[in-house]
């Protein structure tokens, strides 16, 4: 029986693989596709990826992949696929995403393990300035990577520039006190950004800020929004969460900020979770609630996250206030939901205007 593409593709990237010290144990999904999990092993070091086999590998394929499908995504990924041309390879590299191809070519990094293999072409030439065949490029990693954009903290410079263009025109100062960071690391996020193509002499790049969001989104549900999760429960009410602010027990030195299915403007109706945010948060406001605590987060149908940015200029009023743009984009993505993908998609072309 002939052997499917992706099939092989796994298969010979776990070789080369192997060649490089990496011990691998691939589990497929159940629904046919070539992706699956694997588990990398060196050593006493071992980390699981999602396998993601990309015959295209792409920045703009692996980021509409994985926003289109967001069960699970709890491990990071692995992209595989026959062959990563260098342009790839180093936004790949810069954003932080793992890949190995069939050429063994290939970028990981966990634990004090690091793999970093450049250049290898379909001809066979050797690539320049490598070492030698005998060193695996299996080293101990340097530390974190300044040029991951997504990591936690840079994230949330990431979202303060989305919602806030015009900060980058402001002093640094006034981008870090929104994003609720450090001055230095508000200034190192801007440079790597810079260095990453997506703003140029302190401005957003139109063409590729659609791009960028769409990679900050699908890093957002494992990354910062784990991050931000303060506490998870259920309601008395059953279905869907018929609770107007209004309603909610809540500190009055505090908006109650809203995000997700719960945000009114997206004219969903009855949300069936409320997802909201506060700059703290007391237990004791669930308990005058009625809330209970969640025994799984799938149970969970009100859920509370901490707000880190604060909002240039005078404070919202009111009662209730709507999250930034992209926090409500990527809470509403981050749902397995085709309804509020949908929702998502409308949203995005209402605020972001963004290509």
């Amino acid at each position: 029986m002939a052997i499917d593409a992706g099939d092989q593709i796994v298969e010979v990237v776990r070789e080369r693989l192997a060649e490089l010290g990496l011990q691998s144990r691939f589990t497929q999904d159940r629904t046919g596709s070539q992706d699956g999990v694997i588990e990398l092993t060196t050593g006493r070091s071992s980390q699981e990826f999602d396998l993601e086999v990309k015959h295209s590998m792409s920045l703009t394929t692996v980021a509409g992949d994985r926003l289109a499908d967001r069960d699970g995504h709890t491990r990071p990924a692995l992209v595989v696929g026959a062959r990563i041309h260098e342009r790839s390879a180093r936004a790949f590299r810069d954003l932080g995403i793992a890949y190995a191809d069939m050429l063994g070519n290939a970028s990981i990094r966990f634990d004090n393990v690091l793999v970093d293999v450049r250049g290898r072409r379909p001809d066979g030439s050797e690539p320049r300035a490598l070492p030698t065949a005998d060193d695996r490029h299996l080293g101990a990693d340097p530390g974190p990577s300044p040029r991951n954009l997504f990591s936690s903290k840079r994230s949330m410079v990431i979202a303060s520039i989305l919602t806030w263009p015009h900060l980058l025109h402001e002093p640094t100062k006034s981008l870090a006190q929104a994003a609720g960071v450090s001055l230095g690391l508000a200034h190192e996020t801007v440079h790597a950004l810079e260095m990453a193509g997506y703003l140029v002499g302190r401005r957003l790049r139109l063409d590729r800020a659609g791009e960028l969001l769409h990679l900050w989104a699908a890093a957002y549900p494992a990354g910062l929004g784990v991050k931000l999760a303060i506490a998870s429960y259920t309601s008395d009410r059953g279905g869907s969460v018929d609770i107007a602010p209004a309603d909610i027990a809540w500190p009055d030195q505090y908006p109650i900020v809203l995000s997700g299915e719960s945000v009114p403007d997206l004219g969903l109706g009855r949300p069936s979770k409320h997802t909201l945010y506060t700059p703290e948060w007391n237990p004791t406001v669930a308990a005058r609630n009625r809330w209970r605590p969640a025994r799984t987060p799938n149970e969970a149908d009100i859920r509370i996250r901490h707000q880190f940015w604060t909002t240039p200029g005078p404070p919202p009023q009111g009662r209730s206030t709507t999250a930034p743009w992209p926090i409500v984009y990527a809470d509403l993505m981050a749902e397995n939901d085709p309804r509020l993908r949908e929702a998502a998609t409308d949203w995005r072309a209402r605020h972001a205007r963004l290509p």
